[in-house]
């Protein structure tokens, strides 16, 4: 229920810069992308990874969408909650409230799809990590690059373990700060109470998450079409930052 089902992603061959990917048997192949001239592009796709002869992609291997697929993480969170209190002193206050979750994963399409397309627009920085040559490997993760190749370089349409992530947070969701009057100036003004207030919202969020925030994806109320199901972040935007201020007068 709520799994991330798809492929194992081992990283790049640091020969060809093409990435690898774990089979169920163990074995591992990677993706193709430059077929030899006697071969046919669209049907020689894959070839088997050998570590001990990296360099080698003659041997024709595939992986099987029936097989070779396995649960990447679950998208429930298996804790959560918060915490609330109020501190006074003399004639201020202070209002926290602290959100928490984690223990699951959420899918990062918006890196799959959109940061590191290869239409070369609006990339995020991840992709100068990305490959070169066997002198210029790159980070181990990020492939090499390819105008038109994100089926190959990126596996789109399809969930690999690339692109899951933790979604454990810890958020600053509220922080309020007021002042009350003394009651002998109020007194002077024919009124009960006055109160100075400057509130905070969403001012903080530790995560290791990637995307612009986690909480986005574990809270099924907060989470729509456009930024994709349940545990899957495709485009989702961040909550923003509120700072709302007033008084407070009681007669």
């Amino acid at each position: 229920m709520n799994s991330i089902y798809g492929y194992d992603y081992v990283g790049v061959n640091n020969e060809n810069g093409y990435p690898i990917y774990k089979k169920a048997d163990g074995s591992m192949v990677q993706f193709k992308l430059f077929p030899e001239f006697d071969e046919d592009p669209g049907e020689y796709t894959w070839a088997t990874y050998d570590p001990a002869n990296p360099s080698d992609v003659s041997k024709i291997d595939n992986l099987s969408a029936t097989n070779d697929r396995k649960v990447l993480g679950n998208a429930i969170p298996t804790w959560f909650g918060g915490w609330n209190n109020t501190f006074t002193y003399k004639n201020f206050d202070a209002t926290v409230f602290i959100r928490f979750s984690g223990g699951n994963k959420i899918y990062n399409r918006t890196r799959q799809d959109d940061l590191l397309n290869m239409a070369f627009s609006n990339n995020g920085t991840e992709i100068l990590g990305r490959w070169q040559s066997k002198d210029k490997p790159g980070d181990g993760v990020t492939p090499m690059v390819g105008i038109g190749d994100d089926i190959a370089l990126n596996f789109q349409g399809s969930a690999t373990s690339r692109f899951v992530e933790n979604g454990s947070y810890l958020k600053l969701s509220t922080l309020s700060i007021g002042y009350t009057l003394p009651k002998e100036v109020v007194k002077k003004l024919d009124v009960s109470n006055i109160r100075f207030y400057l509130s905070g919202q969403n001012l903080l969020t530790l995560t290791k998450y990637k995307g612009l925030d986690p909480e986005l994806f574990t809270d099924h109320s907060t989470t729509t079409d456009f930024m994709g199901a349940f545990g899957i972040d495709a485009g989702g935007k961040a909550q923003q930052r509120v700072f709302p201020f007033g008084v407070n007068i009681g007669f």
